[in-house]
């Protein structure tokens, strides 16, 4: 189910659902009429924040996480990074660096994906990321209440 009734969540809205934010969680009810999927970039942020947590703080914290986000991210469609993907996220993010607004690669890749396959909107604690977008971007707060602009 790709496009129109869809909202892509960069790995912001992820991240604080395995934190139990209560921010995110106003947000996903306030979309809930709609279908949510996530780029493929996102589970490699997932992963890069898990393996901090092993490092930190050992293999029974990093499994109990780890089964965590695995049943969070089942929840959503991923989306695949093709080649087209990534030369319009290549453009997108140089035209941002023009601009004078660094992005990173993974930002970059989520507006990309967005944008590609035709989504409502993306859904970010962090619109600044995606303030050049060509899809709309709605922003929340932690506390569900001071949303970011």
């Amino acid at each position: 189910m790709v496009g129109i009734f869809m909202i892509l969540v960069d790995s912001t809205v992820i991240i604080d659902i395995g934190r139990m934010k209560e921010g995110v969680k106003v947000a996903i009810e306030k979309n809930s009429a709609e279908a949510f999927g996530i780029s493929a970039i996102t589970i490699e942020e997932i992963y890069a924040g898990l393996g901090h947590t092993l490092e930190q703080k050992g293999v029974e914290y990093f499994e109990k996480l780890k089964d965590g986000y695995e049943k969070i991210l089942t929840q959503y469609e991923i989306f695949e990074i093709t080649e087209r993907l990534l030369r319009k996220a290549g453009v997108f993010r140089g035209s941002m660096q023009a601009k004078g607004w660094m992005i990173d690669q993974a930002d970059a890749i989520i507006a990309a994906t967005a944008e590609l396959y035709k989504v409502t909107k993306i859904l970010t604690r962090n619109p600044t990321h995606f303030q050049d977008s060509p899809v709309p971007v709605e922003a929340y707060s932690l506390d569900g209440e001071n949303v970011p602009r």
